[in-house]
């Protein structure tokens, strides 16, 4: 028989080909109640929802963009730098498979993704500061002043600190290698101070260069005896004066005597 069917609302479209058989056209979101009524008297109601539906997303630049930065190593950027990075790389890859994502939500990914690619920070070049650093590490104090080696240690462990900092500038390990260059050059020797022991050894050796004087003067006098006649010390040949001993005279004046007792004898004799 023929049927009749009527909405309650204008949220639905009704295609009355006079069947049984119609179909139903979503207009605006909503539910809609439609009754149907045959010729001879039968009625029946039914729902009908319609649910508005938001256009998909265009995902198209959000998929190149993955597609350019996916293969980007963490090879030489700093770590904090390159694990921002990834976050964003997998928040994009989550987006791209989310089949009810919004246009807001890829437009959102794909500026992170931009934005963390643009702050990758690269690593310093640490090669330098290690190299320098494991050259004088085992530096001993021994034979160095306190302070010397103290501005020294401060400057290396200064090294040793940025070298473990992954997030070190290139400037920071500049400057480090730079200091601890110059804390290195800067060691100075340290120069022992007399002790008690050097001042006694320096009067033993003038107490046995007096004896020695002491012996040489003797000597002079010894010799100027054996030798009958000279007088003269051995001060006297640097012009510094001379001294005759009482030996010396005693064995003058016997001399003179006996040499004038022999001039008689032979003059008696003859």
């Amino acid at each position: 028989s023929t049927v009749a069917m009527v909405a309650n609302t204008k949220g639905v479209a009704l295609d009355e080909s006079g069947f049984a058989a119609m179909r139903v056209y979503g207009v605006s979101a909503g539910t809609a109640t439609i009754t149907a009524r045959t010729d001879n008297g039968f009625t029946a109601t039914f729902e009908v929802t319609v649910v508005e539906t938001a256009p998909a997303a265009d995902k198209t630049a959000l998929q190149t963009r993955v597609d350019e930065l996916s293969e980007i190593s963490s090879e030489g950027y700093t770590e904090d730098s390159y694990a921002a990075f990834e976050t964003a790389l997998t928040n994009a890859e989550t987006i791209l498979a989310d089949t009810e994502a919004t246009q807001e939500e890829v437009d959102a990914a794909l500026s992170a993704l931009n934005t963390a690619y643009e702050g990758l920070a690269e690593a310093a070049d640490k090669a330098a500061l290690q190299t320098r650093y494991d050259e004088l590490k085992d530096t001993s104090s021994e034979g160095y002043t306190s302070d010397s080696f103290t501005a020294f240690e401060t400057a290396l462990d200064n090294a040793e600190t940025i070298l473990a900092d992954t997030e070190a500038t290139q400037e920071e390990v500049d400057a480090a290698l730079s200091a601890l260059n110059t804390a290195y050059e800067e060691l100075a020797i340290e120069v022992p101070e007399p002790g008690p022991d050097d001042s006694s050894t320096a009067d033993s050796s003038t107490s046995d260069s007096s004896t020695s004087d002491s012996s040489t003067s003797d000597s002079s006098t010894a010799d100027s005896s054996a030798g009958g006649g000279s007088t003269t010390s051995s001060d006297e040949e640097g012009g510094c004066g001379s001294t005759i001993t009482a030996a010396g005279v005693v064995i003058a004046v016997i001399s003179i005597g006996l040499g004038a007792i022999l001039t008689l004898r032979k003059r008696s004799e003859r």
